[in-house]
């Protein structure tokens, strides 16, 4: 079993992500293209409209779809987050933050410091 051809476009995607943005944005167009219900490539798209368009209620609906599609998808929960404590939606963090920690595997560490980051705002 390979990779999806999906999934080799979301990784091109990634790796272009710290400095070509026209191969993130085709590549990432390419990834949506073949399977739109793409975790990992919703949430790369969430990150880019978040940290780098500040478009943060695109952003949201990209993390609201990953979450619909698979809320066992556990990647989407920090970066969600993250940029809803950008974005001073700090009630709607703690509500997911909550959430969050009942998933088993998730990362802890990670969660219990946004949520400090919460405390603090």
């Amino acid at each position: 079993m390979g990779l999806t051809i999906t999934d080799t476009y979301y990784l091109k995607a990634k790796a272009a992500s710290d400095y070509d943005w026209d191969e993130v944005c085709e590549s990432l167009n390419y990834a949506l293209s073949y399977d739109e219900n793409h975790c990992a490539a919703l949430c790369l798209l969430g990150k880019v409209y978040g940290a780098n368009l500040n478009q943060y209620e695109k952003a949201f609906y990209c993390f609201d779809r990953v979450i619909a599609i698979d809320s066992h998808y556990l990647g989407v929960y920090p970066l969600y987050v993250k940029y809803l404590i950008w974005a001073d939606e700090i009630e709607r963090a703690n509500k997911l933050i909550a959430f969050s920690l009942t998933l088993k595997g998730i990362s802890k560490g990670n969660i219990f410091w946004l949520s400090g980051v919460c405390v603090r705002n």
